[in-house]
């Protein structure tokens, strides 16, 4: 009984191969054709059975304890069987693709010397030769499979760091190009021209923008109309809050109309009890600029307070509050 079922195993085993290696055929016949490897159908209809058969072949030969003895147990078997799939899966796609490389032909042939191998693991008596034979195709697959793997990390690590080296060269450019701006524009340019470089990531660029900006004669009364203009009034703004060597009194009036117009636009307070984000930043740069043109000598009392009761709506404006109240605390007495 026990002869009948090793021999009926072995039967299937035999026509599994058998199948493998049709597969196989039928992957190199179709090497040419315009629905090959390019098209996802014929991929997925000739590579897919012919791994399916490939999975069924090497799990049966581990099963079935053709592999026990190679040294290192079930683990080593399961290691080899990964890579045997992996070799497989590769032979598979060469053969159907168009070779370029000598690699690439010894990829594609790489699948019927895997198939040899299970044939011999079949089929021949456990021996010298045989395991011999089994080392040198399915053992050597098996690392082959492995190498590729360590082969894919390798291009893979190579391509992420070629781009991150594009990237960086592309900002350093992006860079270059904005300093070369600024310093084409000299220090008579139209004032709102330099706004863009407030921010600059260099450092020498930032502090010179801020000293021109400060040092033209025609400062505060560019503010002025600039706090009237919808495209550049929040870039004054930002500018009077954080950058402004003494904002006062003769800012007043045009950014309490500037405020004053902000405020009455805003209409999230029946909508959410949260403030967003882009509001939060906004309305920060104006009670920023209001504070400090407040503290400057001009009365901004009558926005900060509009201000107060329009926030203390919100359950994420604690810190917009608090520099409120400190900024109208001191005009209370």
């Amino acid at each position: 009984m026990s002869n009948a079922l090793a021999s009926l195993k072995s039967i299937l085993l035999n026509l599994a191969i058998v199948l493998l290696a049709g597969s196989l055929a039928l992957l190199l016949s179709v090497r040419h054709a315009h629905w090959g490897p390019e098209g996802p159908v014929g991929a997925g209809l000739l590579l897919i059975p012919y791994l399916f058969l490939a999975l069924i072949v090497t799990v049966a030969l581990i099963v079935l304890g053709t592999f026990s003895w190679v040294p290192g147990g079930r683990w080593t078997c399961f290691a080899l069987w990964v890579g045997l799939m992996i070799a497989f899966s590769v032979s598979g796609y060469y053969s159907m693709a168009d070779v370029e490389t000598k690699y690439e032909e010894l990829a594609a042939l790489l699948g019927w010397f895997l198939i040899i191998g299970c044939l011999v693991a079949v089929n021949a008596a456990p021996s010298v030769a045989a395991k011999s034979a089994i080392a040198a195709t399915l053992g050597l697959g098996g690392i082959a499979g492995w190498i590729q793997v360590l082969a894919w990390l390798s291009e893979y690590s190579t391509e992420q760091t070629q781009l991150e080296e594009s990237r960086i060269a592309h900002e350093q450019e992006v860079k270059d190009q904005q300093v070369a701006a600024f310093r084409a524009l000299g220090k008579d340019a139209q004032l709102w021209n330099y706004f863009g470089y407030m921010y600059n990531s260099n450092a020498e660029v930032q502090k010179e923008c801020h000293e021109i900006i400060a040092n033209r004669a025609d400062r505060d009364d560019k503010l002025i109309e600039y706090l009237g203009n919808e495209i550049l009034a929040s870039d004054a703004t930002r500018y009077i809050g954080e950058f402004h060597p003494g904002p006062g009194a003769v800012l007043a009036p045009a950014f309490a109309r500037r405020s004053d117009l902000v405020l009455s636009r805003i209409g999230e307070v029946n909508d959410s009890d949260q403030l967003s984000e882009r509001s939060y930043s906004d309305i920060h740069d104006i009670i920023r600029a209001a504070a400090r043109i407040h503290k400057g000598g001009g009365d901004l009392t009558p926005q900060l307070q509009q201000w107060r009761t329009y926030l203390k709506h919100f359950k994420n404006t604690r810190e917009l509050l608090a520099e409120l109240d400190q900024s109208l605390t001191p005009a209370s007495h």
